[in-house]
């Protein structure tokens, strides 16, 4: 299962992909406000997540929270990937 998670400048959504489903069939997903990040640990806990892929727009400071909730959750640091982006303009 890969937890993929998109985290904006108001939100983060994420999903929970299976390698054996079509691309956008995801077995779970939901967006919540910055405000909510701390819940995401028990969202995401017992999935058997094996690795997890992060966009993130948002800033250190939550990828800081991000990484807090994903290591909560069980899933190991080795397991994590960030794609930097960065914010585009025109």
């Amino acid at each position: 299962m890969l937890l993929l998670i998109d985290a904006g400048n108001t939100k983060i959504k994420w999903a929970i992909w299976a390698l054996d489903h079509k691309p956008g069939d995801w077995l779970e997903f939901q967006s919540v406000s910055h405000h909510d990040v701390g819940m995401l640990a028990h969202q995401w806990t017992n999935k058997k997540i094996t690795h997890c892929f992060i966009s993130n727009v948002a800033g250190e400071t939550m990828l800081l929270s991000l990484t807090e909730q994903i290591n909560a959750a069980g899933i190991h640091p080795s397991q994590m990937h960030v794609l930097h982006s960065q914010a585009q303009y025109g």
